[in-house]
Protein backbone atom coordinates (compact mmCIF):
# COMPACT_ATOMS: atom_id res chain seq x y z
CA UNK A 1 0.00 0.00 0.00
CA UNK A 2 2.55 2.37 0.71
CA UNK A 3 4.78 1.54 -2.79
CA UNK A 4 1.31 2.15 -4.24
CA UNK A 5 0.83 5.87 -2.64
CA UNK A 6 4.43 6.87 -3.47
CA UNK A 7 3.88 5.62 -7.23
CA UNK A 8 0.60 7.95 -7.21
CA UNK A 9 2.55 11.08 -5.82
CA UNK A 10 5.41 10.61 -8.28
CA UNK A 11 2.25 10.88 -10.95
CA UNK A 12 0.87 13.38 -9.76
CA UNK A 13 4.07 15.38 -9.09
CA UNK A 14 5.10 15.08 -12.86
CA UNK A 15 1.39 16.22 -13.83
CA UNK A 16 1.86 19.29 -12.27
CA UNK A 17 4.89 20.26 -14.68
CA UNK A 18 7.38 18.94 -13.05
CA UNK A 19 9.20 16.53 -15.76
CA UNK A 20 11.89 17.23 -17.20
CA UNK A 21 12.35 20.17 -18.82
CA UNK A 22 13.59 20.53 -22.64
CA UNK A 23 16.85 21.02 -23.23
CA UNK A 24 17.44 24.86 -24.04
CA UNK A 25 20.44 26.17 -27.05
CA UNK A 26 21.21 30.19 -27.25
CA UNK A 27 23.53 31.65 -29.08
CA UNK A 28 26.65 29.61 -30.52
CA UNK A 29 28.78 30.10 -33.25
CA UNK A 30 30.80 27.02 -35.10
CA UNK A 31 32.34 26.48 -38.85
CA UNK A 32 31.47 24.19 -41.46
CA UNK A 33 34.14 21.75 -42.24
CA UNK A 34 35.89 22.63 -45.61
CA UNK A 35 38.94 21.20 -46.44
CA UNK A 36 38.69 19.32 -49.20
CA UNK A 37 36.66 21.94 -51.05
CA UNK A 38 38.22 25.03 -50.12
CA UNK A 39 38.60 27.20 -52.47
CA UNK A 40 40.00 31.43 -53.19
CA UNK A 41 37.97 33.57 -54.81
CA UNK A 42 38.66 37.13 -55.37
CA UNK A 43 34.89 38.45 -55.35
CA UNK A 44 32.74 39.34 -52.44
CA UNK A 45 30.42 37.05 -50.67
CA UNK A 46 26.71 38.82 -49.74
CA UNK A 47 24.93 36.04 -47.78
CA UNK A 48 20.63 37.18 -48.01
CA UNK A 49 18.59 35.40 -44.99
CA UNK A 50 14.81 35.97 -45.37
CA UNK A 51 12.68 36.29 -42.58
CA UNK A 52 11.16 32.90 -42.99
CA UNK A 53 14.49 32.04 -41.19
CA UNK A 54 13.19 32.23 -37.15
CA UNK A 55 15.26 33.10 -34.85
CA UNK A 56 13.57 31.40 -32.25
CA UNK A 57 11.84 27.80 -32.41
CA UNK A 58 11.12 24.45 -31.09
CA UNK A 59 13.66 21.65 -32.80
CA UNK A 60 10.86 18.72 -32.85
CA UNK A 61 9.71 15.27 -35.22
CA UNK A 62 9.19 11.57 -35.45
CA UNK A 63 7.59 12.46 -32.04
CA UNK A 64 10.78 12.32 -30.13
CA UNK A 65 12.30 14.86 -27.47
CA UNK A 66 12.01 18.35 -28.04
CA UNK A 67 15.06 21.34 -28.00
CA UNK A 68 14.15 24.70 -27.43
CA UNK A 69 16.64 27.21 -29.92
CA UNK A 70 17.02 30.91 -29.58
CA UNK A 71 19.60 33.66 -31.15
CA UNK A 72 19.60 31.26 -34.02
CA UNK A 73 19.88 33.82 -37.41
CA UNK A 74 22.62 35.68 -35.38
CA UNK A 75 24.34 31.88 -34.77
CA UNK A 76 24.05 30.96 -38.18
CA UNK A 77 25.08 34.43 -39.91
CA UNK A 78 28.77 33.91 -37.45
CA UNK A 79 28.56 30.60 -38.10
CA UNK A 80 28.63 31.42 -42.66
CA UNK A 81 30.75 33.72 -42.06
CA UNK A 82 33.55 31.75 -40.45
CA UNK A 83 33.30 28.98 -43.31
CA UNK A 84 33.81 31.25 -45.66
CA UNK A 85 36.08 33.56 -45.05
CA UNK A 86 39.24 32.38 -46.23
CA UNK A 87 37.89 32.00 -49.46
CA UNK A 88 36.16 35.43 -50.89
CA UNK A 89 37.96 38.73 -50.41
CA UNK A 90 34.70 40.11 -47.81
CA UNK A 91 31.84 38.31 -46.25
CA UNK A 92 29.26 39.98 -45.49
CA UNK A 93 25.06 40.41 -44.78
CA UNK A 94 22.25 41.98 -46.49
CA UNK A 95 18.72 42.72 -46.70
CA UNK A 96 18.37 42.09 -50.47
CA UNK A 97 20.46 40.83 -53.62
CA UNK A 98 24.30 42.34 -54.29
CA UNK A 99 24.39 43.11 -57.58
CA UNK A 100 28.01 42.71 -57.64
CA UNK A 101 30.33 39.32 -57.23
CA UNK A 102 28.28 36.34 -55.43
CA UNK A 103 25.40 36.37 -53.25
CA UNK A 104 23.42 33.53 -51.63
CA UNK A 105 20.36 33.75 -50.47
CA UNK A 106 18.50 31.53 -47.99
CA UNK A 107 14.51 30.70 -47.96
CA UNK A 108 14.45 28.52 -45.52
CA UNK A 109 16.42 26.12 -42.68
CA UNK A 110 14.31 23.95 -41.38
CA UNK A 111 15.86 21.62 -38.26
CA UNK A 112 14.35 18.60 -37.07
CA UNK A 113 15.66 15.20 -34.85
CA UNK A 114 16.21 12.22 -37.33
CA UNK A 115 16.04 9.27 -35.45
CA UNK A 116 18.70 6.65 -35.96
CA UNK A 117 17.85 3.90 -34.01
CA UNK A 118 15.86 2.88 -31.14
CA UNK A 119 16.36 0.44 -28.13
CA UNK A 120 13.81 -0.68 -25.86
CA UNK A 121 14.30 -2.51 -22.59
CA UNK A 122 11.61 -4.46 -20.60
CA UNK A 123 11.12 -4.50 -16.96
CA UNK A 124 8.67 -6.33 -14.51
CA UNK A 125 7.65 -4.19 -11.25
CA UNK A 126 5.34 -6.17 -9.12
CA UNK A 127 4.36 -8.54 -11.65
CA UNK A 128 4.00 -6.33 -14.03
CA UNK A 129 5.66 -5.71 -17.39
CA UNK A 130 7.23 -2.02 -18.01
CA UNK A 131 8.69 -1.29 -20.98
CA UNK A 132 10.50 1.83 -22.48
CA UNK A 133 11.94 3.25 -25.63
CA UNK A 134 15.22 5.20 -25.81
CA UNK A 135 16.18 6.75 -29.30
CA UNK A 136 18.94 7.89 -30.85
CA UNK A 137 18.39 11.21 -32.69
CA UNK A 138 20.68 13.50 -35.13
CA UNK A 139 19.74 16.84 -36.50
CA UNK A 140 18.77 17.06 -39.60
CA UNK A 141 18.57 20.77 -41.76
CA UNK A 142 16.68 20.68 -44.65
CA UNK A 143 17.49 24.21 -47.16
CA UNK A 144 17.01 25.90 -49.75
CA UNK A 145 17.89 29.18 -51.35
CA UNK A 146 19.56 30.70 -54.80
CA UNK A 147 22.63 31.63 -55.75
CA UNK A 148 23.39 34.51 -57.91
CA UNK A 149 26.64 35.85 -59.43
CA UNK A 150 26.63 39.37 -60.74
CA UNK A 151 22.86 40.09 -59.92
CA UNK A 152 22.22 36.72 -62.24
CA UNK A 153 20.93 33.86 -60.76
CA UNK A 154 23.25 30.61 -61.78
CA UNK A 155 21.98 27.84 -58.90
CA UNK A 156 19.62 26.62 -56.84
CA UNK A 157 19.81 25.22 -53.48
CA UNK A 158 17.51 22.51 -52.64
CA UNK A 159 19.39 20.16 -50.07
CA UNK A 160 19.51 18.82 -46.53
CA UNK A 161 21.83 17.91 -44.45
CA UNK A 162 22.68 15.32 -41.09
CA UNK A 163 24.67 15.76 -38.34
CA UNK A 164 27.49 13.68 -37.96
CA UNK A 165 27.11 13.62 -34.11
CA UNK A 166 23.57 11.52 -32.14
CA UNK A 167 22.61 11.16 -28.85
CA UNK A 168 20.19 9.39 -26.65
CA UNK A 169 20.04 11.74 -24.61
CA UNK A 170 18.64 14.81 -23.48
CA UNK A 171 22.08 16.74 -22.70
CA UNK A 172 23.11 15.25 -26.05
CA UNK A 173 21.03 17.65 -27.74
CA UNK A 174 23.14 20.56 -28.11
CA UNK A 175 26.06 19.48 -29.26
CA UNK A 176 24.30 17.11 -31.83
CA UNK A 177 22.41 20.51 -32.97
CA UNK A 178 25.55 22.21 -33.30
CA UNK A 179 27.43 20.04 -35.51
CA UNK A 180 24.49 19.94 -37.94
CA UNK A 181 24.46 23.56 -37.77
CA UNK A 182 28.47 22.39 -38.77
CA UNK A 183 27.81 20.30 -41.12
CA UNK A 184 24.63 22.74 -42.55
CA UNK A 185 27.64 25.35 -43.43
CA UNK A 186 29.96 22.54 -45.48
CA UNK A 187 26.77 21.58 -47.04
CA UNK A 188 26.23 25.08 -48.68
CA UNK A 189 29.67 26.21 -48.90
CA UNK A 190 30.34 23.04 -50.90
CA UNK A 191 27.83 23.91 -53.06
CA UNK A 192 28.49 27.53 -53.79
CA UNK A 193 31.95 26.94 -54.83
CA UNK A 194 31.28 24.23 -56.88
CA UNK A 195 28.56 26.24 -59.01
CA UNK A 196 30.14 26.25 -62.67
CA UNK A 197 30.08 30.04 -63.12
CA UNK A 198 32.54 29.78 -60.08
CA UNK A 199 34.32 26.60 -60.11
CA UNK A 200 36.14 27.10 -63.50
CA UNK A 201 38.03 30.60 -62.11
Amino acid sequence: MKRYLTLCALSLIALCGCAPKPPILGFFETDGYIKPYQKSFGDTLTFVLSQEISDEFVVSGAGVRRMDVFNFRKSLKLSLYYTFLDSFKDVRFADQVDSNGVCVVLYRVRPSWEIKSASTSVSGVEGRTVSSTNYQVAALFRYDGVIYKDGEKVSVLDNEVMSEASTYFRSGMPDTFRDGTKQLCGAIYKEVVETEPLSYR
